[in-house]
């Protein structure tokens, strides 16, 4: 579809879904087409060009200001590809929030806090399903990693299986490399790849490799969120076997800051799990001791009856 055919069947649709309805309000519309808001230049002939014009501009009704810019794009183009002119555009409205769609995604930017909201498909490349093989325990090609190899977000590779793997290049696992349960108990949870041997992953797995925007620690800090719990559990609470399919991981929504805070975040967040392990520690250190002191105390008590 183009452009104007998208708008249709595609975005006016999706904004009503979103709250954006005006069928309760006809007279405080929520959001205006084709938004002109500027005289076009007027070129050496003398002839007026086309005027600045927004795709929509969303308005908050009570009081009515407007809010945010949406651009829209064919459906065959990335939602992004509209983002740096709504940007523009609210910048020259003085406005907060800035969309970019092609009607199947949104991507937002936020002026106050300079964060854009980003879908996992404009983050990461396609993502790819692992290899079926049976596991061995003889060395016969590649580790083959299987989610029940993951453990409380570690892998002891000692106990990896093998397996054999002719052409193993499409499959074999890289630093940086997020694996996700697609299956199971475990639907949904992820694992950052830092050093392996040589290993394939297995079928039950999906791998994301990142491309540009985010570093692959950040976003496998946001996979462990409760926003992207909720986004990936959708139309999953209750069936016989969740699933966590390509499409669905591919729509989760990221909210992406700018390159130095995200290393600040993750470092912040390893900070904070260097002190939780700590306490994991001692409290598995002590648990014996502090196991042993109730009984032994009661044991004198009743000694001293005696």
């Amino acid at each position: 579809m183009n452009e104007a055919e998208t708008r249709i069947t595609n975005i006016d649709p999706l904004l009503k879904e979103s709250g954006w309805d005006d069928s309760n309000n006809p007279d405080v519309p929520s959001f205006v087409r084709e938004h002109s808001f500027t005289d076009g230049k007027i070129n050496g002939k003398r002839i007026r060009g086309k005027a600045k014009r927004a795709d929509y501009l969303l308005y908050y009704r009570q009081p009515q200001f407007p809010i945010a810019v949406v651009e829209a794009k064919a459906d065959y183009k990335l939602p992004s590809d509209g983002l740096q002119q709504a940007k523009t555009y609210a910048e020259m409205l003085g406005l907060n929030f800035a969309y970019s769609t092609n009607g199947e995604l949104f991507v937002e930017f936020d002026f106050i806090t300079g964060w854009v909201v980003k879908s996992v498909s404009e983050l990461c490349d396609k993502p790819q399903y692992g290899y079926t093989a049976s596991a061995m325990t003889e060395e016969v090609g590649p580790h083959l990693l299987r989610i029940t190899d993951i453990q409380d977000g570690s892998v002891n590779w000692e106990t990896v299986p093998y397996c054999a793997c002719p052409k193993p290049e499409k499959y074999i696992l890289q630093k940086d490399d997020i694996l996700f349960a697609r299956t199971g108990a475990t639907t949904g949870k992820s694992f950052l790849i830092e050093e392996c041997p040589t290993a394939v992953f297995a079928s039950y797995l999906i791998r994301l490799r990142v491309r540009e925007s985010v570093t692959p620690q950040y976003l496998y800090a946001f996979f462990q969120s409760p926003s992207y719990w909720e986004q990936i559990s959708e139309n999953t609470i209750g069936s016989a076997q969740p699933n966590c399919n390509a499409t669905k991981l591919t729509s989760v929504k990221v909210p992406v800051p700018p390159p130095e805070e995200q290393h600040h975040i993750v470092s912040h967040l390893e900070n904070f799990q260097e002190k939780i392990n700590s306490v994991k520690t001692l409290q598995a250190q002590t648990k014996p001791e502090l196991d042993s002191f109730l009984p032994s105390f009661i044991d004198k008590i009743f000694q001293q009856a005696e």
